[in-house]
């Protein structure tokens, strides 16, 4: 015999030896056990499901975060103190405990209704890995009776969907509200703008850009038609040159004394404009004419001094164009045209005719000299025409220099008026949205929460497992029974079967006495199994009654 089938049977004596020791271990712990899992009462649950549904993207954390935000939002707007108390009245809840106070139900009521987030695996587009995505919540409810169970899961579930349904119909009207005030805002805006953008384009009417193409056309225009009388006036101008060089080829009287007289005449209009009527040259000369004229007809040199008169008055407006009033040549061609009217009046008074009345007897003289004074007069037109043509392009040209200003502050009120019109159209759009999301939400069609599983009433308990009880007590007793059983074995100093003996005595025993048991044993022993049965079973009904009332 070796020494493992030795070990062996010296286990298997050691076992028999203390069975009874684990029998009264095991015994009293399973029983313990059995009595909690048939003792404790049978919990049922009732569950609904309720799926959030959203026109949202549902790949967004933000979503979900939102969405478990809002269910816990929502669970702490229903399950209130007063509608807690509701439910206890309405469905008659815990009507055999009729020493609880109204917290305490309230606070078990509480306690037994449970909302969990519903999640689906889906596969992040962003990147690749799957996550869960919040689809909806359960709402349970827990209960003794099932029909219990499923009538509070089923108040639950319809407090929940209403409690959404009149916060969302609430949010939605605020919503309206908001928009319709914020559309009057932008209303008063545009009105305002508008009404500084008509005030602007009423002050700057010729300056605005679109205004600009028509400008520039019409300062083209008026270049075209300066350039056209300008050259029409060096036509006249040149032709008047010719008339005047045939004019002084033809003389208005034979006599040169007239021509002396003219030649005087002419001499003192320069003088004169040079110096006062005081100076000796001035008086030198005037004593000349007055001395020639006497010999001669005086009104055979008016039309002599008309025409100088002519070209002075020509000369003159030729200056004021270039120059200003107060310039040295303009003053000097004023004097020199005030001083031959003055000649002329007193010759006028003298021959006894009215100032320039006199024309020479020569046809041709007259004819050039009627033609010379047409010219003149075109002339004279053409520059009135040249001076209204010049003052029309400088404004042309004012104004184009003003309007890339004008455009400036143009388009930033142009552009306020746009951005408030845009505003305000996306405000009525939004308040347009917001009505619809209203009416959809009144008509239920515009549910965020729809109802997945309504509660239904459950056949079987989910609480307490009974046979893992049992189980784990089984588990627990073999485990305390065993490792009792082994310390007692290794601890103890009584002498059993021949090994004991030959490990003291050194030698082996000669014969072994099997135990003799007689009938006053054998009752002791029956009534010691009695005993222990009947404690095994009161502890059971214990454990059974304790957890019974838990």
């Amino acid at each position: 015999m070796n020494a493992g089938n030795a070990d062996l049977g010296a286990f298997s004596i050691a076992l028999r030896r203390q069975i009874q020791t684990i029998a009264y271990i095991v015994g009293p712990v399973l029983a313990i056990f059995i009595g909690i899992a048939l003792g404790l009462p049978d919990i049922y649950r009732s569950t609904g499901v309720i799926r959030i549904t959203d026109s949202v993207d549902r790949n967004s954390r933000a979503v979900d975060s939102y969405a478990e935000y809002y269910v816990e939002t929502l669970a702490g707007q229903v399950l209130t103190s007063a509608n807690l108390e509701n439910w206890i009245e309405e469905l008659d809840l815990f009507a055999g405990e009729s020493n609880w106070t109204v917290l305490e139900k309230k606070a078990e009521l509480r306690k037994n209704l449970k909302t969990t987030i519903v999640t689906t695996p889906v596969i992040d587009p962003i990147n690749g890995r799957e996550r869960e995505v919040v689809t909806g919540f359960e709402v349970t409810a827990r209960s003794a009776s099932p029909d219990e169970a499923e009538r509070v899961a089923s108040a639950a579930v319809e407090a929940f969907l209403a409690e959404n349904r009149r916060s969302r119909q609430a949010r939605g009207q605020n919503e309206i509200d908001f928009f319709k005030e914020e559309a009057d805002v932008y209303r008063t805006q545009i009105a305002e703008v508008e009404a500084r953008l008509a005030e602007f384009k009423e002050r700057n009417s010729r300056r605005l850009p679109e205004l600009m193409e028509v400008n520039m056309t019409s300062m083209d225009r008026v270049e075209r038609d300066l350039e056209a009388i300008e050259l029409q006036k060096d036509n006249l101008k040149r032709e008047r040159v010719f008339l005047q060089s045939q004019l002084n080829q033809i003389p208005s009287s034979s006599n040169e004394v007239i021509e002396q007289l003219a030649a005087l005449q002419k001499e003192y209009v320069r003088i004169s404009s040079v110096y006062q009527d005081t100076h000796p040259d001035v008086i030198s000369i005037r004593k000349q004419i007055d001395l020639l004229s006497q010999t001669v007809d005086s009104a055979a040199a008016i039309p002599i001094l008309q025409q100088q008169l002519d070209d002075i008055a020509v000369a003159l407006t030729e200056a004021k164009e270039k120059y200003s009033d107060a310039h040295p040549e303009v003053r000097r061609l004023a004097r020199s045209e005030s001083a031959l009217r003055e000649r002329i009046a007193m010759l006028a008074v003298r021959s006894g005719v009215d100032d320039g009345s006199v024309e020479s007897t020569n046809d041709l003289y007259v004819q050039l000299n009627t033609q010379i004074k047409a010219i003149d007069i075109q002339i004279a037109g053409i520059n009135a025409r040249s001076q209204e043509l010049r003052q029309k392009r400088n404004e042309y040209e004012e104004l184009l220099f003003q309007t890339p200003q004008v455009e400036r502050e143009y388009q930033e009120l142009s552009r306020d008026l746009a951005n408030a019109r845009k505003l305000y159209e996306e405000t009525q759009e939004k308040q347009r949205q917001a009505e619809l999301s209203l009416a959809l939400e009144r008509s239920a069609t515009g549910e965020r929460l729809v109802l997945a599983q309504e509660p239904t009433v459950p056949r079987l308990p989910v609480w307490p497992p009974r046979v893992p009880i049992v189980i784990l007590g089984l588990i627990l007793a073999l485990s305390m029974g065993v490792g009792f059983a082994t310390m007692r074995e290794i601890t103890s100093s009584t002498v059993r079967g021949s090994r004991d003996a030959f490990e003291i005595c050194g030698t082996p025993p000669i014969a072994l006495i099997p135990p003799i048991y007689n009938s006053a044993k054998r009752l002791a022993k029956g009534l010691q199994n009695i005993t222990f049965l009947v404690c095994t079973v009161v502890v059971g009904a214990i454990a059974f009654f304790g957890a019974n009332t838990y």
